[in-house]
């Protein structure tokens, strides 16, 4: 979080004011600016009032919160800020518009956005990424919604792994069951309204990753 000089001094110097300049919109000296900024005195509400008149409002937002932060004991804001970086730590790449099928296959669109989900420390490692389920052939394990989280560091089929693999263009999470026998692969589904699907190891199958870990919204 920025300081509330701070913010001021990123303000003054996009819109090409000088120190003296933008103390007399605040009707406070040169002197007086740099202090501000530095974070040698507080933001007074003589101060306040004048800045509400040039900031932008969302601006204005931020510095009444670094302002309010400002107040808090030196301990707390440690922590605060360890909670921050830790939460930040525990995101992994969130594909908000694809979405794998759990029922007969979804062919995803090509816009593709990337956003941060947030998971548990355990599952934020490099390689694992997050992206919706669509439909209940995997009922109850995984339903409709849920948010997956996949490790694309497995990038062959494992028997008995619930794994997100590309099939004749669609992405499936689907239950692997591999046959070395006949080199098949059948990808079935926990709900037994939905047939298997058998297809050859010499097909075109993709395998994304295996499903490590499930979140649900209530």
């Amino acid at each position: 979080m920025r300081t509330p000089g701070e913010i001021l001094k990123s303000f003054r110097l996009e819109n090409g004011y000088k120190g003296e300049e933008f103390g007399k919109l605040l009707d406070i000296s040169q002197q007086q600016v740099s202090r501000v900024e530095r974070g040698d005195r507080n933001i007074s509400q003589n101060i306040l009032e004048k800045l509400e008149e040039i900031l932008p409002e969302q601006l204005l937002l931020e510095l009444r919160q670094a302002m309010e932060f400002e107040k808090i004991p030196e301990n707390v804001k440690k922590e605060i800020e360890r909670l921050k970086r830790e939460a930040e730590e525990n995101k992994i790449p969130y594909f908000s518009d694809i979405r794998a099928s759990a029922g007969i296959g979804y062919l995803n669109s090509d816009e593709e956005t990337t956003e941060y989900f947030e998971v548990p420390g355990i599952y934020a490692k490099k390689g694992n990424i997050a992206i919706n389920v669509q439909g209940d052939s995997m009922y109850p394990e995984i339903k409709d919604g849920d948010t997956i989280v996949i490790d694309t560091n497995h990038e062959k089929p494992e028997n008995n792994k619930i794994m997100v693999v590309n099939y004749e263009g669609n992405l499936f999470v689907k239950k692997i069951e591999v046959n070395t026998n006949d080199k098949q692969v059948v990808l079935t589904s926990i709900n037994n309204f939905y047939p298997p699907i058998r297809v050859s190891q010499s097909d075109n199958l993709k395998i994304i990753g295996k499903v490590i870990y499930s979140a649900r919204s209530y």
